[in-house]
């Protein structure tokens, strides 16, 4: 039975932040197959505070750019459009969600941890796009980002009955994900892709969101949901930042039987994610 809470939310009674409409209509631009660089530079540029958050991080130490780019049509060819999208999506997210009432100091959870334990996500679902050669590499970086977003909505809209589902994976030596559905009805997974499907993001993002801890019943893009669950899984193991469960997953079999990857290939992962955190978060607090 679903909670109270949650059912008001899902109702309708409870208001949940909207993406802006600049990015609805990128997301829409984008989706269009006869959109070009200066279509999507013009839209983003009806908002002049987006505009000036791309141009920062497209330029930031993140990207590596061998030279300065200057305008908004230039960072589009250069980084294409998913890119573009995805980069003013993170934007939009950060803007919109803030996290409620502080949560007890014991659960080691807190907004900057999770987003530090989502920045780690987003890196090595990257990673392991490229060493797979997943085809949609910038959208394992954005579905990593955003996996937890149910979380944020439960700390906000939810808060009381957030912090019951936490203290009862604590006491119980259970999943948050499992607390979540018997204090909810429901999960963080589940309520992180009701909103994004609302938000209207592409279809693969939204089943990556909703299954990211039950891989087997991906429904649009297996593989993707796949990487996200594996590099959760990878990113709980090695401790960046809190998700808000104390649980350590075995990740060895888990990347042998889904990548075939060695012990080798793994902790070959595991350095490339190290190397790329720092300067992830670097990159993350320009947006901030």
């Amino acid at each position: 039975m679903l909670n109270k809470n949650l059912k008001e939310i899902l109702d309708g009674n409870i208001e949940l932040p909207t993406l802006p409409d600049v990015i609805m209509r990128l997301l829409s631009a984008v989706d269009n197959p006869e959109s070009t660089a200066p279509d999507i530079a013009r839209i983003i540029g009806s908002d002049q505070s987006l505009m000036a958050k791309i141009l920062k991080l497209v330029n930031s130490p993140f990207y590596g750019m061998p030279r300065q780019i200057s305008t908004l049509t230039q960072a589009t060819v250069v980084m294409g459009f998913t890119a573009i999208r995805n980069i003013a999506l993170t934007i939009a997210v950060f803007d919109e969600f803030e996290l409620g009432a502080a949560v007890p100091e014991k659960f080691g959870y807190t907004r900057e941890k999770l987003w530090e334990h989502s920045i780690a996500t987003a890196i090595t679902a990257n990673v392991i796009a490229h060493k797979i050669n997943y085809a949609k590499k910038e959208d394992a970086f954005i579905a990593g980002l955003i996996h937890d977003i149910g979380k944020v909505v439960f700390d906000r809209f939810c808060h009381e009955d957030f912090v019951t589902a936490l203290t009862l994976a604590d006491a119980s030596g259970r999943s948050l994900f499992d607390a979540e559905v018997d204090i909810f009805g429901e999960s963080h997974a589940f309520i992180g892709s009701w909103v994004t499907e609302k938000w209207q993001l592409p279809s693969h993002l939204v089943d990556s969101i909703r299954y990211h801890h039950t891989p087997d019943k991906g429904e649009v893009e297996l593989k993707l949901v796949e990487i996200v669950h594996a590099a959760n899984n990878l990113v709980h193991a090695e401790g960046y930042g809190n998700g808000g469960d104390d649980i350590v997953p075995e990740i060895n079999g888990l990347f042998q039987k889904t990548f075939g990857f060695s012990q080798h290939d793994l902790h070959e992962l595991k350095l490339e994610v190290k190397q790329n955190f720092e300067s992830a978060v670097e990159f993350f607090q320009t947006v901030a």
